[in-house]
């Protein structure tokens, strides 16, 4: 079985503390199946639109890519920006990871909303089924109930279409 993790926080040349407890996960589960983890993350200092960093050890294949973010100063413009650049950086990534490894069996989207887009997205292009796993405190705090209906129906709708939640 060759399972894609496709996590919102890992450790990378930003913060190599960032989501080590899923590097963690990632390597204890590649002592049973092959593991591809794919994390594509804004950093500023890129002279290039996008670096990919490669590393593979057993059966864990880890691919970073970074993309530089927008510096644009009205706010919603650069979201959308930096939205579609990270899309962009991710469809890079999924094209090596399915060029060296093949089509996974399962995507793993860890922690809303970037990664589930991703998840979608293979889901879509190859038909590959996701789960979704969440560790977000904002479910708890009420912080989620405070997004825009917007972002909540996207949330939902995304999610609807996965085998499960973890």
């Amino acid at each position: 079985m060759h399972v894609l993790i496709v996590p919102k926080w890992y450790p990378g040349r930003n913060d190599p503390q960032l989501g080590d407890f899923i590097r963690k996960q990632a390597i204890e589960l590649s002592r049973h199946m092959s593991i591809s983890v794919l994390f594509v993350h804004p950093s500023p200092d890129l002279e290039r639109r996008l670096s990919i960093e490669e590393h593979a050890e057993g059966a864990l294949r880890e691919l970073r890519v970074y993309y530089r973010p927008s510096r644009i100063s009205l706010r919603p413009l650069r979201k959308l920006v930096n939205l579609g650049r990270f899309l962009q950086a991710a469809r890079s990534g999924s094209k090596r990871i399915i060029e060296q490894t093949g089509v996974p069996d399962l995507t793993q989207a860890y922690i809303l909303v970037r990664p589930l887009l991703v998840a979608r997205f293979m889901k879509w292009r190859y038909g590959v089924p996701f789960i979704v796993s969440e560790q977000s405190s904002e479910f708890l705090d009420g912080t989620y109930a405070q997004r825009s209906w917007i972002h909540r129906a996207f949330v939902r709708s995304f999610s609807r279409s996965s085998r499960g939640w973890t």
